[in-house]
C-alpha cells in the first residue's frame, strides 16, 4: 500500500542530465521521427522516470506491479542538444480506484534556472 503522507513530497535530483545529440537521434529513430533537431515531447521520459523513483523511494510502491497510466506535458521550450537540465519532482496525489493504487507525480525541468518542460504521470500500481 503507498503511504498517502507522501504528497507533497519533493525531491530534486543530486544531479544534472545533459543531453547530447547522439541520445535525441537515436530516441527519434526508436519513435520514426525524422526531424532530430530538437528533442520530441516523450524524450524527456528518459530521465523522469528516475527522478519518479527517487521521489517514490519508500513509500510503499510496488515497482514490479507498476503500469503507466497517463501522461501529460506542458512545455515552454523544447529540449535541445547540449542543454543541461536539472529535475525537481513531486507527487501530487495518491488514491485507490477499482482495486488500484494511483499516484500522480509531476516533474519540473529547468535549463540555466527556467523552467522549460512541466510534465505530469499518473502510475497505476496494480491490485
Amino acid at each position: 500500500m503507498i503511504d498517502p503522507a507522501i504528497v507533497g513530497k519533493r525531491i530534486t535530483s543530486s544531479t544534472d542530465f545533459t543531453v547530447n545529440q547522439d541520445a535525441i537521434t537515436r530516441f527519434c529513430q526508436a519513435i520514426g521521427e525524422r526531424d532530430d533537431s530538437i528533442a520530441p515531447p516523450t524524450f524527456s521520459f528518459t530521465f523522469i522516470i528516475a527522478a519518479f523513483e527517487e521521489t517514490l523511494k519508500g513509500s510503499g510502491v510496488d515497482w514490479s506491479r507498476m503500469v503507466h497510466g497517463d501522461q501529460r506535458f506542458e512545455i515552454r521550450e523544447p529540449i535541445k542538444a547540449g542543454d543541461r537540465l536539472s529535475i525537481s519532482s513531486t507527487v501530487e496525489s495518491v488514491r485507490s480506484a477499482a482495486g488500484n493504487e494511483l499516484v500522480t507525480v509531476r516533474a519540473d525541468i529547468e535549463r540555466e534556472g527556467q523552467e522549460i518542460i512541466h510534465a505530469w504521470s499518473t502510475l497505476v500500481v496494480r491490485g
